[in-house]
C-alpha cells in the first residue's frame, strides 16, 4: 500500500515548469528579440502611462520624455546590469527576484505600447507580475532558512504563490474589464491571461535559475 501523498495538480504544473524551464527561458529570449527591442518606445510608453494615470488623480510630473527616448536604452542597460548582480551575487532571495521582474516588465510595456492598452490595466497588470514573483521570492527564501533543499524551496514558493496570483489576475481583469468595456474584446479578457502565462512561463522560471544553495541554512528544521 502505497502510503505517500499525491501530488497536487498545482505540484504537478510546477514540476513540468521547472522540468522545461530552460526551454520556456529561450522561447521568452526569441519573443523579447521580436517584440521587446526598442527600448526608447518601452520608455516613452510607461511615461506617457504614468503621466495619464498621474492626471487621473489630478496630479502631474515634470517628466523628462524626450530624455527618456534619446536614453532609454542606456537606462534600460543599466538597470539590467545592476539586477544581474543582484540576482547572481546577492544573498537574499528579495534581489533575485529583479531581474525576472524587470525583464518581465520591459516585455509588457512593449507589447502594452504596440496595441495601446489602457494606461490602468497596464499598470495593474505590472504591479501583478511584481508582487507575485516577489511573493515567490520570500517564500522560496523563508523556505531555505528553514533549511530545505533548493528544488524544494523553488516548488514550495510556486505551489503558495499559485492561488494568490492567479486570483489577482482574476479579480484585476474582471474590474479592469468593467471599466474598460469599450475596449475591443481582447484587451481586456485576453491581456489578463497573457499577463498570468508571461509570470508563469517566463517570470518564475527565470527567477529559478538564481543561484540559491548559499542561502539554505546548513541544519534543517520541521514545523510540528
Amino acid at each position: 500500500m502505497d502510503l505517500r501523498k499525491k501530488a497536487s495538480a498545482i505540484q504537478l504544473l510546477g514540476e513540468w515548469i521547472l522540468r522545461l524551464r530552460l526551454i520556456f527561458v529561450l522561447a521568452f529570449a526569441v519573443l523579447y528579440v521580436i517584440f521587446a527591442r526598442d527600448f526608447s518606445a518601452i520608455f516613452a510608453y510607461a511615461h506617457s502611462a504614468g503621466d495619464s494615470l498621474l492626471a487621473y488623480f489630478g496630479l502631474t510630473f515634470a517628466g523628462m520624455p524626450d530624455f527618456l527616448r534619446e536614453w532609454g536604452a542606456f537606462l534600460a542597460a543599466g538597470l539590467v546590469f545592476l539586477f544581474l548582480l543582484a540576482f547572481l551575487f546577492v544573498p537574499i532571495a528579495f534581489f533575485k527576484a529583479l531581474l525576472p521582474a524587470l525583464l518581465v516588465a520591459f516585455f509588457w510595456t512593449a507589447i502594452s505600447a504596440q496595441i495601446q492598452l489602457p494606461p490602468a490595466e497596464y499598470a495593474a497588470f505590472l504591479l501583478v507580475d511584481a508582487l507575485g514573483i516577489l511573493l515567490a521570492a520570500i517564500f522560496a527564501g523563508s523556505l531555505l532558512k528553514k533549511g530545505t533543499p533548493v528544488s524544494g524551496a523553488r516548488m514550495g514558493a510556486f505551489c503558495r504563490m499559485f492561488f494568490p496570483v492567479l486570483a489577482l489576475h482574476l479579480i484585476i481583469g474582471g474590474v479592469c474589464g468593467y471599466f474598460f468595456r469599450h475596449e475591443p474584446l481582447p484587451v481586456w479578457i485576453l491581456f489578463p491571461l497573457i499577463s498570468l502565462l508571461l509570470f508563469l512561463f517566463a517570470e518564475f522560471p527565470m527567477f529559478t535559475f538564481a543561484p540559491m544553495g548559499k542561502m539554505r541554512a546548513a541544519q534543517r528544521t520541521m514545523d510540528l
